[in-house]
């Protein structure tokens, strides 16, 4: 095993995190302006929820995601303000398209290790928000990558052959993962990436933040840091970038997120109205990065069975050393 089942829970939601706040403030979040590049959608508060749920039930309780609170959103159009949203506003809307894929990243998580039931759940999540083929086939296609990273069965060669098994049905998304497939095959850089799946004078393709999430990742495979920072690039940044530190986060672990980015989660920036706003408080909800690797921590306890996932042993700053008996002695 090359990293523990726990680094890689923590790995894929601090890198849908870290991949929303870079696709929605890019550098900015880094260098103290914290700027929007546009409207701010909160998908990881919905991430928190549907966790928390999880970890609450044992089980999919599809009212965790089927109501949600009036939460808070910011506006770039209107600084200092904040404006409220129902459950009717969310997440995006249906422009754009495949959005509500990152707030399903723990049930990915959740019943990673039995295909059936990570189809069954899945598809009941996708189920709740709208009749949407591209959220259907995007939350399965993402889940699938996630679960098989989490077994240690992800395979870069064959990654999207698998995916279009599993989704077993010709859509528009099966295609441009088709074209995905052939433009790593051919070494394309992300120029040709982007012209090809989003040719310029031609009609938005919904499915192209999850095709293009597919792309960043595969085509810098052990590399999260620069696979989000190019989701980033993208149209539809804040999603792309979220999917792709998803399943890079997966792939490669905590261990794969960079210390600075790390560092950066709890800084509080200036930005007028939000001195006090984080970056991961205003998506996420959460105050530092100690809370969303508790969060992964107790996720991964109720999955595993334990009675009590809160008392579950998730102190961070606790470094456990394991070893043959009678090999760690006291000095």
């Amino acid at each position: 095993m090359q990293y523990s089942l726990l680094s890689r829970f923590r790995g894929a939601l601090l890198g849908a995190a870290v991949g929303e706040i870079w696709g929605a403030y890019g550098n900015s979040w880094q260098l103290g302006t914290k700027q929007p590049s546009g409207q701010l959608y909160s998908w990881g508060r919905l991430v928190v929820r549907g966790t928390e749920g999880l970890i609450r039930q044992g089980k999919l309780d599809l009212a965790d995601w089927r109501e949600s609170p009036e939460e808070t959103l910011l506006s770039p159009t209107d600084t200092g303000k904040r404006q409220d949203i129902t459950a009717s506003s969310y997440f995006p809307p249906k422009s754009v398209s495949g959005s509500g894929i990152v707030a399903t990243v723990p049930v990915a998580l959740f019943f990673h290790e039995d295909e059936a039931k990570l189809r069954q759940n899945l598809q009941q999540v996708a189920d709740v928000w709208q009749d949407d083929s591209v959220l259907k086939d995007g939350t399965l296609a993402v889940g699938y990558a996630i679960a098989l990273a989490l077994k240690e069965k992800l395979d870069p060669a064959t990654l999207i052959p698998q995916t279009l098994e599993y989704l077993d049905v010709e859509t528009p998304l099966v295609q441009q993962l088709k074209q995905v497939q052939s433009l790593l095959d051919e070494g394309a850089g992300l120029e040709m990436t982007l012209a090809t799946l989003m040719p310029r004078h031609s009609a938005p393709r919904p499915n192209a933040a999850i095709a293009l999430a597919f792309y960043c990742f595969l085509s810098t495979l052990e590399d999260l840091r620069l696979s989000v920072i190019r989701a980033a690039r993208c149209p539809q940044a804040q999603i792309t970038s979220a999917i792709a530190g998803a399943i890079s986060g997966a792939y490669n672990s905590i261990a794969g997120i960079p210390v600075g980015w790390r560092l950066a989660l709890g800084d509080r920036h200036s930005f007028p109205g939000y001195e006090n706003d984080s970056p991961l408080t205003t998506l996420w909800g959460l105050n530092s990065e100690a809370e969303l690797l508790r969060l992964a921590a107790r996720l991964l306890a109720a999955w595993s069975g334990v009675y009590d996932a809160d008392k579950f042993l998730i102190d961070t700053s606790i470094v456990a050393a394991v070893a043959a008996p009678k090999v760690i002695k006291p000095r």
